[in-house]
């Protein structure tokens, strides 16, 4: 696994992919094994590696998890 970015922002990007439906498949190319910080959609500052911006489709749906707010 990449140690790039924050583990905590992985961690809750990861709770936040399991809790969304994603019909168009936008969220697919998220795989643990890449630095979540190249991930489609996901803006990190470039000093810190803490997700500054997520930029995401309008094609999800489903309950978010309140620890997305801690990003």
């Amino acid at each position: 696994m990449s140690t790039s970015c924050n583990k905590k922002d992985l961690k809750n990007l990861l709770l936040f992919k399991k809790g969304v439906v994603d019909t168009e498949g936008a969220l697919s190319p998220w795989k643990v094994e890449e630095d979540c910080c190249s991930w489609e959609g996901v803006y990190c500052n470039k000093l810190t590696k803490r997700i500054r911006r997520l930029d995401l489709p309008n094609y999800l749906g489903g309950e978010l998890y309140l620890n997305i707010l801690l990003i």
